[in-house]
């Protein structure tokens, strides 16, 4: 994970420590690291349920849609990676 990533820890980390500083409150800092985590969550849900159903797809379907392809993407986007 590079040091430009975003993650709820970092957010959090700065409200705390750089509250007085911000232009913005650090409750909105706070309630984005929040949403970080939901969508976090409801990704590595997703990624759960295309592994499960993709065992009873068949070769063509699982290659013509690039099954195996669209889960690597969206385990990149979980650990934020381009």
């Amino acid at each position: 994970m590079s040091n430009l990533t975003v993650t709820s820890e970092k957010l959090r980390s700065l409200a705390d420590r750089h509250s007085h500083t911000f232009a913005v409150s650090p409750d909105l800092i706070v309630a984005c690291a929040d949403r970080i985590e939901e969508l976090e969550a409801s990704l590595r849900d997703a990624i759960e349920d295309i592994e499960h159903w993709t065992g009873y797809a068949d070769d063509y379907f699982a290659e013509r849609w690039d099954l195996a392809g669209d889960l690597a993407k969206h385990r990149r986007t979980l650990e934020g990676e381009p």
